[in-house]
């Protein structure tokens, strides 16, 4: 099927065409626009007048044979025959031509075992060469089209697996939001808002559910959220944010500096023990009084201790 074709600027200046008979170089550009993507046509006088010239009664068929010769002459096409068809073969027709997605040739190539070939061997060399180049090149977009499509695949299925698991994320979201919104009313927190809730919400994902968890069962019982969302942000600020953490105490190393309060004892009545900080200064505790200091703590912890019981 005959597709648009381009026409060189320098064709015109192509001495083989200058040495044509203006209606035969007509007739080439004729040939150009009918041949298909590979440069192939029919060949019969008769047809190509009808299809070229078809307004023109004064071009007659055997004009048009002496033209083709002409264009035969200077290597401009190639006439062949096979099992008594007429075709023709326009020379560097791929050269010439940059053609989006060819198609390859319905009709049958030019010097094969059944072509009849009136042309020197240089000719069908040349030729030769020139099909092989223009199947290379049909190979090549063949190549190039199947790895587009593969990747335009690879991006259709890689969207689609985002897809399923953005989908499978806010499932399992919209769960925890429900869950949380549940223990929220479990822990008889009873002043919140849309907001408030959309403050503990966007915590998930980035701190472990346990960890928002706790921090609304530590406001269990209090009037408004606002208790849940400022311990939370407190434990995030401690660096609790897995569910790991929250099973964690610190425990004094030996090395570490004591600062004493100086109330000398807690509400409950005990001898206040040191606060454990990590500041390096004096006051350095060894490994042997720790250990007295853990004695003393065990030994103050006696239901039958003589301190309890004054």
């Amino acid at each position: 099927m005959a597709r648009k074709r381009m026409i060189d600027p320098k064709f015109w200046e192509d001495g083989k065409i200058g040495s044509l008979e203006p209606l035969a170089r007509l007739l080439f550009m004729g040939l150009i626009s009918q041949s298909d993507d590979e440069g192939r046509l029919n060949g019969h006088p008769s047809l190509i007048k009808s299809s070229i010239f078809p307004y023109d009664g004064d071009i007659t068929i055997e004009k048009v044979e002496g033209w083709l010769e002409q264009l035969s002459g200077f290597k401009l096409i190639i006439r062949y025959e096979i099992d008594f068809q007429k075709y023709i073969q326009v020379t560097n027709f791929i050269k010439h031509q940059t053609i989006n997605r060819p198609q390859v040739s319905k009709l049958p190539p030019p010097f094969t075992e059944e072509s009849v070939n009136v042309h020197s061997n240089d000719a069908i060399i040349e030729l030769i060469d020139q099909n092989n180049n223009a199947t290379n090149e049909l190979n090549d977009h063949a190549q190039k089209k199947l790895k587009e499509e593969k990747l335009k695949e690879d991006k259709l299925k890689e969207n689609k697996l985002k897809e399923i698991k953005r989908n499978v994320r806010e499932e399992s979201d919209d769960d925890i939001r429900s869950s949380l919104h549940k223990l929220i009313n479990d822990c008889k927190i009873e002043k919140y808002t849309l907001h408030d809730l959309e403050i503990i919400f966007s915590y998930i994902g980035d701190v472990d559910v346990e960890v928002i968890e706790a921090a609304i069962k530590k406001a269990s019982g209090k009037e408004h959220i606002n208790y849940a969302i400022r311990t939370l942000e407190g434990m995030i600020k401690q660096g609790k944010t897995k569910k790991e953490h929250l099973f964690t105490k610190a425990i004094p190393e030996p090395g570490m500096v004591l600062q004493s309060n100086p109330s000398g004892r807690t509400r409950s009545g005990k001898p206040n023990l040191p606060i454990v900080e990590s500041n390096a200064g004096s006051n350095v505790v060894s490994a042997e009084e720790l250990e007295e200091m853990r004695k003393l703590a065990r030994k103050l912890d006696s239901p039958n201790t003589e301190a309890v019981a004054h």
